[in-house]
């Protein structure tokens, strides 16, 4: 007998009596409710762990409940005491409101589904956890530190301030190239550990990338001068690598909240320039402050972007991302670069963030996608069938007509979606989307677009809503990969990430590949596609060409 057999051999109440059993031997729960949201059918395994009387009465469920009935699909992650739950749930079909078809006649409410999400939810707690540390120090990322600086600020009295230190080891690359990766993370470590016994009151310590630190304190500018010769004085006993022993000298830079920026990313942003500053001027074992807000500069630089954009004065550059199992060019990823005729190549990271606060983000993106189209086309045209992947900002996707916008873009180039990968950056806070954010997303996903989350790992307040995002796509941030083939802990937290990545269905991308064996290493780990400057340093367009049909990257 053939194992799908014909269900009309079974009469209308065999067929329930086998539903039941179904539903009773799987972990999940099946319920209805009628038109005023009251139960009806609460069926299944789980239903034990449930008291259904607090469960359907509590607030969120019934605003779940609500939505659903007004015509909404919904999905939602709830918590009831330890355990995890996902609930589906959708309006009745009309089909199963007409009597004359076997339904039940007066029965318009809603159906849906409760799964045990337990166990997926401590593993992304989990993963959540390690996700928020550097793997070679155990402080906490640049993520991390820049959401504590945000809840600071936010929690700071009227008129409080708040200091931003950025600590860069000075050579720090010829520390590796002298000692190694191995001995390098030691140093790090013993950095890491040395700055804990800083004696400022509530000083939070962070690790950015490596031989980048960062720490921030809630005091007052006068309080700065003691706060950084506290850092400096960490630095004064050599540390012991192998049988040698090194002074480690600090370049430091500061910004202050409110004078430097009004969130973490940015008062972080401006103490690494003032770090930077610091190093270049030799101001070895001394500060740079960042300067005030310079409204000339910003006035002047958002000034003449808007020219630029007027007139196509950008221009892009793009890096190739390679597939590790086929050895074959899977895509290219787009980067905004500006070289002015006056001031010299502005910096993405100055212009970017212009750009955000101005409100002219949506400009700058509309520019990137229609360049990008236009010379992905070219490509198309002489053969190289590949993906050409934009970084899109978080106001961007919320914008209700952001789909539109993109297909009319593509769509004046002949470029299909299928043609095109968006970027999401690690400042966008998923969990905070829209359900008419994600239902746009869903359907340019279903058209054929990919969506990846960049710098995947650093965001990690992402990780517990990644299951909700239409992704196709995340990309490691390269803080993990830099290490991946000489530490231990990066190693496995890496593969741990690839893992997790292929088990949402993900494709998993590394970033910031610099060297052969790390290369071999995320081959060996199963990554998918790499990218970084061992592959290819970010080039022209009329430079990509070349580069396709030289290969010199195998």
């Amino acid at each position: 007998m053939s194992p799908l057999s014909d269900t009309g051999a079974l009469d209308g109440l065999d067929q329930c009596r086998l539903l039941s059993m179904a539903v009773a031997a799987t972990p999940v729960a099946l319920f209805v409710t009628d038109q005023h949201g009251r139960l009806l059918l609460f069926q299944g395994q789980i239903t034990e762990a449930l008291d259904r009387q607090v469960f359907f009465r509590r607030p969120d469920v019934v605003a779940l409940i609500e939505r659903a009935l007004s015509g909404e699909p919904v999905k939602a992650l709830l918590t009831a005491g330890p355990a995890s739950f996902e609930i589906i749930m959708a309006p009745n079909p009309p089909a199963a409101t007409d009597p004359g078809d076997g339904g039940f006649e007066g029965v318009t409410g809603v159906s849906g589904i409760l799964t045990d999400a337990t166990e997926r939810e401590r593993t992304v707690t989990a993963l959540h956890s390690k996700l928020s540390r550097s793997p070679i120090t155990g402080l906490r990322n640049r993520a991390a530190m820049t959401a504590e600086i945000d809840a600071a600020t936010q929690s700071l009295e009227p008129g409080g301030s708040l200091c931003v230190v950025v600590v860069l080891i000075d050579r720090f690359d010829h520390v590796l190239e002298s000692f190694g990766f191995a001995s390098g993370s030691a140093i790090l470590r013993e950095v890491a550990q040395r700055l804990y016994g800083i004696d400022v009151t509530d000083v939070e310590i962070g690790s950015l990338e490596l031989g980048k630190f960062t720490l921030f304190a809630r005091l007052a500018p006068d309080r700065l001068t003691h706060f950084v010769r506290q850092i400096e004085a960490m630095f004064v006993k050599p540390v012991a690598v192998d049988r040698d022993s090194i002074l480690i000298r600090p370049v430091m830079g500061v910004a202050i909240y409110p004078d430097h920026g009004d969130d973490g990313e940015m008062l972080i942003q401006k103490a690494e320039r003032a770090a930077r500053t610091a190093g270049e001027r030799g101001e070895l074992h001394r500060i740079h402050v960042a300067p005030a807000v310079p409204p000339r500069r910003n006035f002047a630089v958002l000034s003449e972007l808007r020219s630029a954009l007027t007139v196509g004065a950008l221009h892009l550059e793009y890096q190739p991302l390679i597939n590790l199992h086929t050895l074959e060019v899977d895509s290219v990823e787009a980067l905004a670069r500006w070289d002015h005729a006056v001031m010299g190549r502005i910096q993405p990271d100055e212009f970017i963030p212009i750009a955000e606060h101005s409100g002219m983000i949506t400009d700058l993106t509309h520019f990137v996608i229609g360049r990008a189209a236009l010379q992905g086309r070219a490509w198309h045209g002489v053969g190289h069938d590949m993906r050409v992947a934009v970084n899109v900002a978080p106001e961007d996707l919320r914008r209700p007509d952001f789909g539109q916008r993109l297909e009319s873009a593509l769509a004046r180039q002949s470029v299909p979606f299928s043609a095109f990968t968006i970027e999401v950056t690690e400042r966008t806070d998923l969990g905070r989307m829209s359900g008419a954010t994600l239902l746009q997303l869903q359907g340019l996903v279903r058209q054929g677009l990919e969506i990846s989350i960049d710098d995947f790992g650093t965001g990690f307040s992402n990780i517990g809503s990644l299951h909700q995002l239409p992704c196709t796509q995340i990309k490691i941030d390269r803080s993990f990969v830099a290490g991946v083939n000489t530490d231990e802990r990066s190693e496995r937290i890496v593969s741990a990430m690839i893992q997790f990545g292929h088990s949402l269905g993900r494709t998993v991308v590394a970033e910031g590949i610099e060297t052969p064996e790390q290369w071999d290493t995320l081959r060996a780990l199963g990554c998918d596609l790499a990218q970084g400057y061992f592959i290819a340093r970010p080039m022209p367009f009329e430079e990509v060409h070349p580069f396709l049909e030289r290969a010199s990257w195998r």
